[in-house]
Formats: structure tokens, sequence, C-alpha cells
């Protein structure tokens, strides 16, 4: 993929961007289920065991990080895109539920995590964070927050899909 993106600077003489995200760079998109599992009135359901590793962005954040490496980036140069701390799923789940203080998480008996999903997630952001000044603004709980708020103030009954 890099490659590619130096044949097309350099063939086009485009001032091309590159970007890498972590498995789930923007908090809503990991999050949603697990609030929708909430706003429906039921447990929160995690698929497995809970214990992979991820890196979670809130979505303002991640604007910020794109919007700032498109203006600011060199080009032809990756920037990671993330947090550079791991959350494991069971911990967000967790987080969820005690953002609307309730204590109902279930996990999927059976599918258990392979020891690699172990691993850190997380994206090295130093040349982020050192030469575009990015880090993540909004903290995980707050995230959530401002999502149930969101879901909250769109109607009675509203849930994500």
């Amino acid at each position: 993929m890099y490659g590619r993106v130096l044949r097309i600077r350099r063939n086009h003489r485009a001032a091309v961007r590159v970007r890498r995200s972590a498995s789930a760079a923007g908090l809503e998109l990991r999050s949603g289920n697990f609030i929708r599992d909430v706003l429906r009135g039921g447990p929160v359901r995690i698929g497995g065991d809970g214990t992979p590793l991820r890196s979670y962005l809130y979505a303002a954040d991640l604007a910020i990080w794109l919007w700032t490496i498109l203006l600011r980036g060199k080009p032809a140069y990756p920037y990671n895109v993330g947090s550079s701390h791991d959350l494991t799923i069971a911990d967000l789940a967790q987080t969820v539920v005690r953002v609307p203080h309730l204590k109902r998480v279930s996990r999927s008996p059976g599918s258990q995590s392979r020891v690699c999903f172990r691993c850190g997630m997380s994206p090295r952001t130093r040349r982020a964070e050192e030469e575009l000044g990015l880090h993540p603004l909004i903290p995980i709980e707050h995230g959530v927050r401002r999502t149930f708020e969101w879901h909250r103030a769109d109607g009675p009954g509203h849930s994500p899909a």
C-alpha cells in the first residue's frame, strides 16, 4: 500500500497524506452495540470473553486527527491514528454500563479469545504527537457519556441501529 502511495505521489505530483488507523478508531463504532443494549433495557452482551485489547478515540478526536494530518502532515509520510492507551472490550462494556449507573454485562460462553488478541493493539502515535501535536482530548468515559446524551436527545425510544 505504501509503495502505491509513493508511486501516486511521484507519477501525479499529488500531495498524498497517509494515515493508519487502529483497530477501532471512533468510540461509537465499537461501543454502539453496548449502548444499544443499555438503551433497550437489556444486559450489555459481549461476544466472547472480552479480553481483546483495542484502541479507542472519540469521533471528535478522530476528526481532529484526520483533518490535522490532511492539512499539516508531511506528504506520503504515514501517521498512526488512535489512542496509545489499550482497553479490553470487557472494560469498554463496563464503562458503557457504569456511565448510566447500570450493572449488567453478560458474556457469551464458549468463545474465548486467543492469547494473540491480548497483544497491545494501541498504535504507536508518537510521530503524530510530536510532529503534529495530536493527543486524544476526550477520555473514554466522557465519550461514552456524550454518546448516550446524543442518543437520548434524539427522541424517546431512539436507539442505535
